[in-house]
């Protein structure tokens, strides 16, 4: 059982500034850093991949020392110099990277800060336009990417206005695979030579923002001293971390905070598979078979975005993973209050964790978990004393801005004129526990009434959307508007009456709210699954400002006094397969063979969940499928039926904690249930 005591895992760096042994005592950048680790701990593991092998249920693993970071990241240097501008005497420029979370990406980001250029790390989810935008903003003439997003890159750079230039990873035109260019006993003897000594101030890589208020992401630039430096030295390890966070995104992070304190840090293969349960549990299982072979540290620590906490949560065995787990960690966006309450009641030690690309880990719910059960609410320890809560006004009542002061270990930008950092971010107090807060929104988040109203639209959203499993999403709308509406985006059900019952949901929250944000009936557009989706970042989070403007005739026809939408009717079994291939295809964009692979053709996490919303409403089955259901059976392509049935009574049996308990025992199971499972390979 953990206890409240500091560990790496959850040590803020208000809390690593007060140990006053901080990882900046012995390096001043990344690249010292990792030359200090090799040769204080040369042997130490510091990374370790999940190799997933094909029909296999054993899965194999790459563990690399930190010697192998230090050599392999020159190694890989020299593979690349050829390409950047070794004769400019001042900074080389910005480089572009596009990579899935990978060996490659890890070893090709170390490679290219060690020959002293910032590299700008783009998430493969963008689209074309916004990738362009970023390399122009960053000055970036070249992009590195890998096989499976050269068409990306080249859209990119052949955008009008585009300045860069798109090239393939150079081994990737070779049959050599980049761990052995990695692991090669006799390099060259030759001294390295990087094209610029970076200082502890000089960008060292530059993140994202996904744009949620406007669509175009935004760089976010982390200097060498940002990254590691003010993170605390440890002892980490006997604790390894399970990330499935993506590189790209805040996986990187969680890189530096396991390897200052020495420890372990396992991430998810996500170059070829989709994160889901199952390949959780596989991976989980290869770091297992490591501890045996390999003597490394056990896995401890567990992070991950909400997303994936959920579909873990509503299987038996991803449940059974986490309450092994030492810690589980979630952040990135907001879990839900059920999902983390059930996590919580089934003995799992669920730590939110709580930061931002400005300014670092700034608070996590770390506490003693034998007594303490309020996960959502981040702890404030008194000495803490760069971050404070700000009233936001009267009319606020007792929510605070969170507000970094002047001083704070880590402020990659202020926006105030005595150099602290107002975060947006509204906090509750507990009404009990000092200093402890719960997240409740983002101050720009408001709407504006055309009246001069104003009025937060996420508590209302999110109490509509965690009261009815009949509804997916909610976006109220109304900026310069007399009164707001809503875009209410339904799943289907046997019933036939999901308008009717979401309707009510809506009504009971509307007393909860006052009069001017509450949501008039004929202000809601019914939208189904079947139709469109919200558009959303690729953490989960919806785009509001994209959102309405992909919807913006449907929230003219309201401001019409026009609404509604036809809801979806039952298929015959003989009609299943052949509306399956289509919802794909039309999803898609293009056709899928029966036997062809999801994820490798394209379907990411977006994408599969719009497959699942479609096919939830087309068939109304009856019950909720699952929501990894694209991704847990792989592609089109009927199998044994009596597995398929195995897999429907699975879920439909299991306690969802994301949704009202479902009466499926009332009545027989749905043969289109089974025949939509028959449609499917589980791997």
């Amino acid at each position: 059982m953990a206890d409240s005591s500091l560990t790496y895992f959850t040590c803020t760096l208000g809390q690593a500034a007060v140990t006053k042994n901080l990882a900046s005592s012995n390096a001043k950048t990344i690249n010292d850093f990792l030359k200090s680790q090799a040769q204080l701990y040369p042997k130490l593991p510091a990374v370790g991949f999940p190799v997933p092998v094909p029909n296999e249920r054993e899965w194999g693993s790459q563990v690399f020392s930190f010697s192998h970071l230090y050599k392999g990241s020159k190694t890989v240097a020299r593979k690349l110099s050829p390409y950047l501008d070794s004769g400019n005497s001042g900074k080389p420029s910005c480089v572009a990277l596009l990579c899935p979370s990978s060996i490659d990406l890890l070893f090709t980001w170390l490679a290219l800060m060690r020959m002293g250029t910032a590299v700008l790390l783009i998430a493969p989810q963008c689209q074309p336009a916004a990738i362009a935008s970023l390399c122009k903003s960053c000055d970036a003439s070249l992009l590195f990417h890998d096989t499976s997003h050269k068409d990306l890159a080249s859209s990119a750079a052949s955008l009008p206005n585009s300045n860069f230039t798109a090239q393939l990873l150079p081994w990737k035109g070779t049959e050599k695979d980049i761990t052995d260019i990695i692991r090669v006993k006799n390099g060259s003897s030759s001294e390295f030579v990087p094209l610029y000594e970076p200082s502890e101030n000089d960008t060292a890589y530059i993140h994202h923002s996904s744009g949620t208020s406007t669509g175009i992401p935004k760089p976010i630039p982390q200097s060498h001293r940002a990254a590691f430096g003010v993170l605390p030295r440890l002892d980490g390890r006997k604790s390894a971390t399970f990330t499935t966070t993506p590189l790209y995104h805040g996986g990187i992070a969680d890189c530096f905070r396991a390897w200052t304190s020495n420890a372990l840090i396992w991430l998810f293969p996500g170059e070829t598979l989709p994160i889901t349960p199952k390949n959780i549990l596989l991976s989980l299982s290869a770091a297992s078979r490591a501890e045996i072979e390999a003597s490394t540290p056990p896995v401890r620590y567990f992070s991950s975005v909400p997303y994936v906490l959920q579909t873990l949560a509503e299987d038996p065995a991803g449940m059974a993973l986490l309450q092994n787990m030492e810690l589980v960690g979630v952040g990135g966006a907001a879990l839900s209050p059920s999902v983390g309450d059930h996590l919580v009641s089934q003995g799992v030690n669920l730590v939110s964790r709580f930061g931002s690309a400005e300014c670092g880990f700034l608070l996590s719910s770390h506490r003693d978990y034998a007594v303490d059960t309020d996960w959502q609410f981040l702890r404030l320890p008194s000495e803490c004393t760069s971050l404070c809560f700000e009233k936001m006004g009267e009319e606020n009542g007792v929510l605070k801005e969170l507000v970094v002061r002047k001083g704070r270990p880590h402020m990659a930008k202020t926006n105030r004129s005595d150099g602290s950092y107002a975060t947006g971010d509204v906090f509750e107090p507990h009404p009990r526990i000092k200093n402890a807060w719960r997240y409740h929104n983002r101050s720009d988040s408001q709407i504006t009434l055309l009246t001069g109203k104003k009025f937060d639209p996420a508590p209302l959203e999110d109490a509509i959307c965690s009261s009815s499993s009949f509804i997916r999403d909610v976006v109220i709308f109304g900026n310069e508007r007399q009164y707001p509406g809503a875009l209410v985006f339904l799943c289907c059900s046997t019933s036939g009456n999901e308008e009717e019952e979401a309707w009510n949901v809506i009504a009971r929250h509307n007393n909860e709210v006052e009069i001017h944000s509450r949501i008039d009936r004929n202000m809601v557009a019914w939208i189904t699954a079947d139709e469109l989706i919200p558009e959303k970042s690729s953490k989960g989070t919806i785009l509001r400002g994209p959102t309405e403007e992909k919807f913006a005739a449907y929230i003219e026809e309201l401001y019409k006094q026009t609404s509604g939408s036809p809801l979806a009717s039952n298929v015959p079994d003989s009609e299943v397969r052949s509306l399956t291939a289509s919802i794909v295809h039309e999803v898609m964009g293009f056709k899928i063979l029966d036997d062809e692979d999801f994820y490798q053709h394209g379907v990411d996490s977006t994408k599969a969940t719009q497959i699942r919303s479609k096919l939830q409403t087309k068939l109304c089955i009856g019950i909720a499928l699952p929501w990894n259901v694209v991704y847990d059976c792989g592609n089109i392509q009927e199998s044994d039926i009596r597995e398929m049935q195995d897999l429907v009574e699975r879920y439909s049996q299991f306690d969802s904690p994301t949704a009202e308990k479902q009466n499926v025992n009332a009545a027989p199971q749905s043969s289109i249930a089974v025949s939509l499972i028959k449609l499917f390979v589980c791997s």
